[in-house]
């Protein structure tokens, strides 16, 4: 939809995936009590965006000006449909739009000290998320079914690599390939690995700046299951993937099925509990100084989550918020429903914070989460609670301070529930065109050769 209109100008002001549209119409405004002297007081002039589409579950801010000819104070309030938070200043104007907003209008009032006012309104629209479109592919057209399998994504090439994983023939078989996914055409190349190349396996946790085409990797399982605890640095250029095997200072060991992510804010590392000889419930920060990853193991143990694996979670890179959902607690079938945030910026050092909204999703394991950094938010599908069967729903988690809640998603085209599949966001330049995709895994009912995208209508 072409959202353009005459006396429209495009703001390239946006947070979340938005685009904004301003006007310069003023506002219609009102009159209050005489000024000193017994001149008429004016009203405040007020400009605000003609209209602002909004992807559901994301925010957008766009620049408003409200100022007043004699410089008395102002007031500015804002009324916004059903379903939409909304904060307003005197320079901005910031929406969020809950799953299930409504479109409509937005009423923002500016008003001076002396009681005079004006008026602006801001139509807007709600773009609706869904599952828009699934590729599949045979043997030989893209990777086998795998689980476990780590992910990269270079933004600038619209590019998801997937490497390394668990394949199914025979079940656990340490895959050592990859594959590089162009978004644009839902086409699969085969990827060259260069330099110190990991062996297979899976439960290679893979962490970086998101979006850069660059990371890091640490842990996972090989074969017999054997753990590995070694860190490499990798680069995706093309069809090629580079590794570089980093030496370490003081590192945890052996780990897999665990949480790992980084923060840009503070070009630090969290790692968190996962499995080992033993199912641990460690909080461990990483710095690469000098090319080497120096560890720390963080105190506080009794602050921080119960040890589990296969736990959900994704990074705030903005904020420097690790956010971490359910995982199984035990050896024996117990999984928790609980959500954790690590503040990695917090004063003091980095700082576990248990959140748990009622209601939550159904604890479970090894499902897909992937972190979409326009709402922010966590998305979580599918999962295990008995190593046989899937948890049903896809769940959203808003992740904005103070607003922090779960809502469940139902949408028409959701894939085939399942267990220990993956995914990744990817940006675009066109903000409503960027999406979370999901695939891979394993249910009762077979394995997994596809990608779904989530994400709006293009």
């Amino acid at each position: 939809m072409n959202l353009r209109r005459a006396g429209l100008r495009a703001l390239s002001i946006a947070m979340g995936c938005t685009w904004i549209f301003a006007c310069g119409d003023d506002g219609e405004a009102t009159g209050g009590a005489g000024g000193s002297g017994g001149d008429t007081n004016l009203a405040p002039e007020l400009a605000a965006p003609e209209t602002l589409v909004i992807g559901e579950g994301r925010s957008a801010v766009s620049a408003i000006e409200a100022t007043d000819p004699e410089g008395d104070e102002l007031s500015i309030s804002v009324e916004a449909p059903s379903g939409i938070d909304a904060e307003v200043s005197e320079s901005s104007l910031l929406l969020h739009a809950i799953f299930g907003a409504d479109s409509g209008i937005a009423t923002i009032t500016a008003t001076d000290s002396l009681g005079a006012s004006t008026t602006a309104e801001t139509a807007i629209q709600i773009a609706t998320l869904g599952w828009t479109n699934t590729v599949e592919w045979n043997e030989g057209e893209g990777p086998e079914a795998r689980e476990h399998g780590s992910v990269l994504v270079d933004d600038a090439s619209g590019s998801i690599y997937v490497m390394f994983g668990s394949g199914y023939s025979p079940y656990l078989e340490p895959l050592g390939d990859a594959w590089r996914f162009d978004v644009a055409t839902g086409t699969w190349s085969a990827v060259t690995l260069e330099g110190d190349v990991p062996p297979p396996g899976g439960s290679r946790r893979l962490a970086g700046r998101r979006g850069s085409g660059e990371g890091y990797i640490y842990g996972g399982y090989g074969e017999n299951n054997a753990g590995f605890g070694e860190v490499y640095h990798v680069v995706a250029n093309g069809d090629v993937l580079t590794f570089e095997e980093v030496p370490q200072d003081n590192p945890p060991g052996i780990r897999f099925l665990h949480v790992f992510a980084f923060d840009p804010g503070t070009e630090t590392f969290a790692m968190f509990g996962g499995g080992s000889t033993t199912l641990e419930g460690d909080t461990w920060t990483m710095r690469i100084e000098d090319g080497t990853a120096v560890w720390t193991e963080l105190p506080d143990a009794d602050a921080s989550p119960p040890k589990r694996f296969g736990a959900f979670f994704g990074m705030d890179e903005e904020l420097g918020r690790l956010v971490l959902f359910s995982g199984q607690t035990s050896f024996s079938d117990e999984f928790g429903d609980d959500t954790w945030i690590l503040d990695m910026r917090a004063e003091g050092g980095p700082a576990w914070t248990e959140v748990s909204p009622d209601p939550s999703p159904p604890g479970r394991r090894n499902g897909t989460s992937v972190w979409d950094p326009t709402g922010p938010r966590l998305f979580v599908f599918g999962g295990t609670s008995d190593g046989a069967t899937t948890q049903p729903g896809l769940f959203a988690f808003d992740a904005r301070p103070g607003h922090e809640g779960w809502a469940e998603v139902e949408r028409d085209g959701q894939p085939v529930l399942r267990s220990s599949g993956f995914g990744a966001f990817v940006a675009n330049g066109d903000e409503l065109a960027s999406a979370v995709w999901m695939g891979f895994g394993n249910s009762s009912d077979g394995v997994y050769q596809d990608m779904s995208r989530l994400g709006y209508s293009e």
